[in-house]
């Protein structure tokens, strides 16, 4: 039953404080005896940039891509698939490629838009990254009308509103956890 406990604690305490993060129904006897754990990925006590841009978020062990070189309307920002994660309903973006889709930073093409809480609560630790300021289009389509997207300012401690998914006046930062 320790074991257990132990193990839940790792996954729920973040990245910076496990030693390992170990596969579903695995314990440390587990990983004793052979079954593959996962490594640990040290995310730091506070937001770094690397040379290319990509910011990593300390507190939940993600990175974030440089913000858009221009702003651009929801349906250009969300593919398909983020759009669908966002209850999209009725009024998703067309099939093909997104904004996130082509960025290849890090050598990693599992970009995705983020989701409304996850840019809430990245603004809610105050990002020492460049271009901080403006809202950003998150995944996320509004409880009516569908026709609205949320959007969240990284700079105004996760101040979010929605706004019409044809504005074009939103920037894009893309989130991957690979």
């Amino acid at each position: 039953m320790a074991k257990h406990l132990l193990y839940v604690f790792a996954v729920a305490t973040g990245c910076a404080d496990k030693p390992a993060t170990f596969l579903a129904g695995a314990s440390t006897d587990d990983t004793a005896a052979g079954a593959t754990a996962k490594p640990d990925r040290s995310c730091g006590e506070a937001w770094t940039t690397d040379d290319s841009g990509v910011a990593t978020q300390p507190s939940d062990c993600q990175f974030w891509s440089p913000r858009s070189a221009s702003t651009m309307d929801w349906y250009t920002a969300a593919s398909a698939e983020d759009a669908q994660a966002g209850n999209c309903g009725s009024d998703c973006p067309p099939a093909g490629a997104s904004y996130c889709d082509s960025l290849d930073q890090l050598g990693n093409s599992a970009w995705r838009l983020p989701s409304k809480i996850e840019l809430m609560n990245a603004a809610k630790t105050h990002p020492d990254i460049a271009d901080v300021g403006g809202r950003l289009w998150s995944r996320d389509t509004a409880p009516s009308p569908t026709s609205n997207a949320w959007t969240v300012d990284l700079d105004r401690a996760g101040a979010a509103m929605h706004l019409d998914k044809s504005d074009d006046g939103m920037w894009v930062r893309c989130i991957s956890t690979d």
